[in-house]
């Protein structure tokens, strides 16, 4: 189940059918490692401090009773604690809700958590995430959208992406409700009441490459970037900004960088590696030619058998949770252990 705690979801325990450790309990070799048992993991080797959400984990504990620890002792090299909507991650944005924080790069205006203001400086004025889409191909579709309101001014909010699709405008006049578009864009708004619309963009990439989205105020109707000297005041609301690939979908809060929730789902706990050099060192020793590796995922369980596995795993790729045993599962334990983690993310 799942428990309510003020605005996120905080995952709690399901009583289960199956004891993973009862796998080990003929002295198997391996081990079981459990993000989503935070009592289990540590910021540091030595077990001392407790891990938390958003800082890196030094060590995980095994849960098989074979004391085959992961650890990591290089800071720059340890895993991040992260957590995230069982939907999966599609909004990129580091802080949706935030424009304070250092994940947004702010260009000619001063910000509030949920506003902009233009400052007085000859330029475009503009507010962008620091996070981008990254492997992008020719043809790929990406949407960027948020909530906006005019606080005070006549100004005009201006959503763009940039990068591989080489500019591309949607330019909303609160007064006139009018969309100003740049060729090769799909562009609407949802009127949310007491002044709010959801503004969103949509279009496909022209280059292979990364994507960028931002926002900015401007004085025209004109879908183009547009260099003006702004008068310190106009301000409009820009809050709930979601950049994410694909056509628009349901709202995904971002909270620095590592804590994602969408209404409706369950969140779980998850390590995530850099892809370069994080890792957890386990100090199991040699699992053998048959052994078998059990992957949480947010698509469900991941199952692999009749493997080689040597001695001090290296654990470097994301995951919800992770068994590795020196013998084949039989046909009632693979049932069990798929049942265990598609639940998990169900």
């Amino acid at each position: 189940m799942l428990m309510r705690i003020g605005a996120l979801n905080v995952p709690v325990r399901r009583a289960i059918k199956f004891n993973l450790k009862a796998l080990f309990a003929n002295g198997e070799q391996g081990f079981w490692n459990d993000p989503q048992d935070l009592s289990a993991m540590f910021q540091d080797s030595a077990d001392t401090t407790p891990a938390v959400l958003g800082q890196p984990v030094g060590k995980i504990l095994d849960k098989s009773g074979n004391e085959n620890h992961a650890t990591q002792v290089t800071t720059s090299k340890k895993p991040i604690l992260k957590r995230q909507p069982t939907s999966g991650i599609r909004n990129v944005v580091g802080d949706s809700e935030d424009n304070t924080t250092l994940l947004w790069t702010k260009s000619r205006v001063t910000v509030n958590t949920a506003s902009i203001t233009e400052t007085t400086s000859f330029g475009v004025h503009t507010l962008s995430p620091t996070t981008t889409i990254p492997n992008l191909l020719v043809g790929d579709t990406c949407t960027v959208s948020c909530d906006v309101r005019q606080i005070s001014g006549s100004r005009r909010a201006l959503l763009y992406l940039a990068g591989s699709f080489v500019g591309r405008f949607a330019n909303f006049n609160f007064d006139t409700k009018n969309i100003a578009t740049s060729a090769g864009v799909s562009a609407g708004y949802i009127d949310l009441g007491g002044g709010v619309y959801k503004l969103w963009l949509t279009s496909q990439s022209m280059n292979d490459g990364s994507g960028l989205a931002g926002i900015r105020i401007t004085d025209n109707d004109t879908a183009a970037f547009r260099e003006y000297t702004g008068d310190g005041i106009s301000t409009i609301g820009v809050t709930n900004f979601q950049f994410e690939k694909g056509a628009l979908t349901d709202y995904q809060k971002a909270i620095g960088g590592y804590d994602v929730y969408e209404s409706g789902y369950n969140q779980v706990y998850w390590l995530d590696y850099d892809g370069v050099d994080d890792a957890l060192v386990s100090t199991n020793p040699d699992l053998g030619a048959n052994a078998t590796r059990a992957m949480a995922t947010i698509g469900g369980a991941v199952i692999e058998q009749g493997l080689t596995l040597g001695a001090n795993q290296t654990l470097n790729t994301d995951s919800l949770g992770l068994i590795l045993i020196n013998r084949a599962l039989t046909a009632d334990e693979l049932t069990a252990i798929t049942s265990f983690y598609n639940e998990m993310v169900a």
